[in-house]
């Protein structure tokens, strides 16, 4: 326990309040979770090519991306709800509308008003994130959820993608998030929202250490994860088995979000960030050099635990000292804006280089962010001790 925190109080968040978060994330995560799928239906189906097809998921990504991030300082003073039911409106109705479309050009915009749609419901669910009693326990739990729904949610797509494409594809996950209007009532404000955003609870440099982290590991992941589809294509699997595979992996990287709820603070911040960042660097790598099944599969599971451990660990981080439920917003929709520049990033490297680029371009990027942080991140542990003590843990 030593250079860790005082744990929090263990008062339980409502269960609407963890299926909300979960629903809000979850359409959030989608275009990012799913872009290997849509890069290649798009290559398969439309006969795009590998830029085209990046960019058009790009699009997508971005836009959900920059909508948390514009609507982050707004959020505490809308009606929550609200915005999260018309931001699912609009994403579903932009997938079902995709259908129609051939032109790479006027589907990209189209596939922009899907992003915007995602990251209105995004910002909605990491707003009502900072209601949390525990943070580190909700999205411990929202993110188990969200990797249950996106695992069968990948499985299902291959499935539906190898019979009816992608337009097959399209309207799946339009009906999904208009299933997913049912637990949004589950939302609400902040306790704070009527306080300053963060005032001096933290301090510019610890926040900057947070969010750069969580960039970091969206802009080194997204172009492995977004032509990981590919590399198992390319090894002679067929589409519904990287499904099946996907699927599998996502059960088992159920651990990640769970071990983040466990820790919590028990050892710090910067060490469990730092192990779980390299690796990450290092599953990118295992997987764009797998030679058979077993490896392959090895490093998704690899991928998929420790990427989704970073995630809730944080955002719970950062609900710690964001009372109004400003900063969580912000920080997700960079996190998505830099994975959203993976499809295109990574074509650029399959491009100019191979299929193994992106992994390296991975496991550099996030060996050196984990340096940084352990050699710069010693104040973020007290003072994220302090802001869980002032929630009220027990020292």
């Amino acid at each position: 326990m030593r250079g860790g925190e005082p744990l929090l109080t263990r008062a339980r968040d409502p269960r609407s309040l963890i299926a909300a978060v979960s629903v809000g994330n979850s359409i959030g995560v989608m275009p990012g979770s799913i872009a290997a799928f849509w890069v290649g239906g798009l290559m398969d189906s439309r006969g795009f090519s590998e830029v085209a097809a990046g960019a058009i998921s790009t699009a997508e990504i971005v836009a959900v991306a920059i909508t948390s991030v514009l609507v982050a300082p707004f959020m505490p003073r809308l009606p929550i709800r609200g915005v999260a039911i018309g931001g699912v409106l609009l994403a579903s109705g932009a997938q079902f509308g995709s259908t129609l479309i051939e032109s790479p050009w006027l589907l990209g915009a189209v596939r922009l008003l899907a992003g915007v749609g995602a990251g209105l419901a995004l910002a909605a669910g990491n707003t009502s994130g900072a209601a949390a009693k525990d943070p580190d326990r909700l999205y411990g739990y929202a993110i188990s959820i969200l990797l249950v729904f996106v695992a069968v949610t990948s499985y299902g797509l291959a499935a539906v993608m190898a019979q009816a494409g992608v337009e097959g594809g399209f309207v799946m996950i339009g009906a999904l998030y208009l299933l997913g209007l049912t637990f949004l009532r589950g939302l609400r404000p902040a306790p704070g929202a009527t306080a300053s955003a963060v005032g001096g609870a933290l301090p510019r440099r610890e926040l900057v250490l947070l969010i750069g982290t969580i960039v970091l590991v969206g802009f080194a992941t997204g172009p492995t994860w977004s032509f990981m589809e590919r590399v198992g294509v390319r090894m002679g699997l067929e589409l519904e088995r990287v499904g099946f595979f996907y699927l599998i992996a996502t059960c088992v990287g159920i651990l990640g979000p769970v071990l983040a709820g466990v820790l919590g603070g028990r050892f710090g911040r910067t060490r469990p960030i730092a192990i779980a960042q390299v690796g990450l660097g290092l599953s990118c790598v295992v997987i764009v050099h797998a030679q058979g099944e077993a490896t392959y599969f090895a490093g998704m599971v690899g991928l998929l635990i420790t990427y989704m451990f970073l995630y809730p660990f944080v955002l719970a981080t950062i609900a710690c000292f964001d009372p109004a439920g400003r900063v969580g917003p912000a920080a997700a929709g960079l996190f998505f804006f830099v994975l959203g520049l993976g499809p295109f990033l990574g074509g650029l490297l399959v491009t100019h280089g191979s299929y193994a680029t992106p992994g390296w371009f991975g496991m550099g990027i996030l060996g050196a962010a984990a340096l940084l942080l352990t050699l710069c991140g010693g104040s973020l542990d007290r003072l994220a001790g302090a802001a869980a003590e002032s929630k009220g843990g027990n020292p």
